[in-house]
């Protein structure tokens, strides 16, 4: 109802998703993607601390609307609620244990098959939705880990 109102008002409006820590509340996030245009918010953020998720989707609701920000808050959904709470946990239970030796903090020679995999479940489960909600045409690229550990996912992503 919140949304709505601020959607309604022509105001920007930014959702900080400060439930949990490192990840996404998915009943908020999954019940938002079923509306068009997500009631128009221009930010969205649902990842590490409360401090870092508000400051930036402060920061992003403050910058004029446009195709780089949209893309932006895209890429928060598919890293905040569809890899961190959903798609890093996956790949701990079913990809490490083939791999001896992989931990979630030294992916070591899991890293292809964990990029492979993360980047069929974004596609398969996570872009669809993403896609009837923003009208947009979503392209994930590939998926990467920067630092060899699946806290940190790098998610290329075209919007169009």
């Amino acid at each position: 109802a919140a949304l709505e109102e601020a959607a309604a008002s022509g105001l920007p409006a930014g959702l900080a998703d400060v439930r949990y820590s490192n990840g996404a509340d998915r009943t908020l996030v999954d019940r938002l993607l079923a509306v068009p245009q997500a009631f128009g918010i221009q930010a969205y953020g649902g990842w590490n601390t409360m401090s870092n998720t508000l400051g930036m989707v402060l920061t992003q609701t403050l910058l004029p609307p446009g195709p780089a920000s949209r893309a932006f808050t895209i890429a928060r959904f598919l890293d905040d609620r569809a890899y961190q709470a959903d798609i890093r946990q996956r790949l701990a239970q079913d990809v490490l244990p083939r791999y001896p030796g992989a931990t979630p903090q030294n992916i070591g020679e899991a890293q292809a098959a964990c990029a492979e995999a993360a980047k069929a479940w974004l596609e398969g489960e996570f872009v669809p939705p993403l896609e009837r909600c923003f009208g947009s045409r979503i392209t994930i690229r590939k998926v990467g880990f920067p630092w060899g550990r699946l806290f940190n996912a790098d998610i290329d992503v075209v919007v169009a």
